[in-house]
């Protein structure tokens, strides 16, 4: 009995494969030419990194859910949300939510919370005119 089956190979019957022998060989002017992109397409400016705000920035706030006073969520517009260790489980069927609002409406009905939201547009506080003119009419007549 033999107990090695490669013994009655013979290696020097055995070729190797080249690349060449497989893939076959196309003339370089039979080749699709690539689209020619500048490097300015590819990369950001410092200038434009700079104004970039990253998803979870104040700027992009959208809501904070609160359970009993206490903020247990944050949610920016993009989606993105922080809940504490506590609310892991929460916080995993949330993430099959694709938008700001969908996210909140979970947490809102699984943790019975109340919401408040940010100015959509941006977080500074938005002044109206009357009330701008009420605070300046009150001031000077101190």
């Amino acid at each position: 009995m033999n107990i090695n089956p490669y013994a009655s190979y013979d290696p020097t019957l055995l070729k190797p494969r080249l690349a060449k022998d497989i893939l076959p060989v196309v003339p370089a002017s039979e080749l699709p030419e690539l689209p020619k992109f500048s490097p300015e397409e590819f990369y950001v400016t410092e200038a434009e990194r700079a104004v970039q705000k990253a998803a979870n920035s104040p700027e992009n706030l959208y809501a904070e859910v609160k359970v009993n006073g206490e903020t247990v969520a944050t949610v920016w517009k993009t989606g993105v949300m922080m809940l504490p260790n506590k609310y892991s489980d929460i916080s995993a069927q949330a993430s099959k939510y694709n938008t700001a609002q969908e996210r909140v409406d979970f947490l809102v009905k699984a943790l019975g919370a109340e919401v408040s939201y940010y100015n959509k547009q941006n977080t500074s506080p938005s002044y109206s005119f009357s009330d701008s003119l009420a605070k300046i009419l009150a001031s000077s007549y101190k």
